[in-house]
């Protein structure tokens, strides 16, 4: 992997593919696995951080500690992901269509002409 200053965080590439990036936060750090969705998770560890969140997934850590005590599982992480770029998996995204409207917004939008005509 090559590493790369990407959104002002160090981000790990595989090819011109964005494999892993650390975020850091207040209360914690972050490896946001940019395909994380498609990753296996069998010590339940990675994070959605929204629920429109669709492709990526975080592992978080709150001490140095907890990195070094993991250190095995995050290197599996980071290899699994490796191979999901590898193989070409691509992660099924919703389409605009699919998230729902609030009643509220379309009440807003059938309302008013000019906001209509804008969409």
């Amino acid at each position: 992997m090559n590493e790369e200053l990407k959104w002002g965080c160090p981000c790990y590439t595989y090819g011109k593919a964005n494999i892993v990036l650390i975020h850091v936060f207040k209360e914690y750090c972050a490896l946001l696995f940019f395909k994380g969705a498609l990753l296996n998770d069998p010590h339940n560890l990675l994070i959605q951080q929204t629920p429109n969140v669709q492709a990526a997934r975080q592992l978080r850590f709150i001490s140095t500690k907890e990195i070094a005590t993991q250190a095995d599982i995050i290197k599996a992480y980071i290899y699994e992901a490796i191979e999901v770029e590898r193989s070409g998996l691509k992660v099924t995204l919703k389409k605009t269509e699919d998230y729902p409207i609030p009643d509220s917004f379309s009440e807003k939008v059938s309302s008013n002409a000019a906001f209509k005509k804008s969409l």
